[in-house]
């Protein structure tokens, strides 16, 4: 912050196809409880669309329906920070009120609001 250098969000799912063919891929990474974080993307420039959650069991015919390779952990293979100098960052995050995104509530956080709520 004191370099004013801009600070970017950059998702872990495009950074998963690092080493990558050319192609069209279902990024995914596990979410627990059975469901699975996924993005289709166009490599080399990870377009596509936003990232959605899915059951664990449902990535492959996603991937059959959409032309797609699922690739992930389960593919053994792991998102990359080397890949970021392929992405199209778009416009930089405000450092002072920048949250990340987890996709979902932890179980935990689940179980605080179920018993705020009693």
């Amino acid at each position: 912050m004191g370099l004013t250098i801009p600070l970017f969000s950059v998702g872990s799912l495009p950074l998963i196809l690092v080493d990558a063919s050319p192609g069209r891929y279902l990024a995914t990474l596990d979410a627990g409880r059975g469901d699975a974080f996924a993005a289709l993307l166009q490599w080399p420039c990870a377009e596509g669309a936003g990232y959605i959650l899915v059951p664990s069991v449902k990535l492959a015919a996603l991937a059959d329906e959409s032309g797609a390779q699922v690739v992930g952990p389960q593919t053994d293979h792991w998102p990359h920070a080397k890949a970021a100098a392929n992405l199209d960052w778009g416009a930089p995050v405000d450092l002072a009120s920048w949250e990340p995104d987890y996709g979902r509530n932890s179980a935990a956080e689940d179980r605080r609001r179920e018993g705020a709520g009693r």
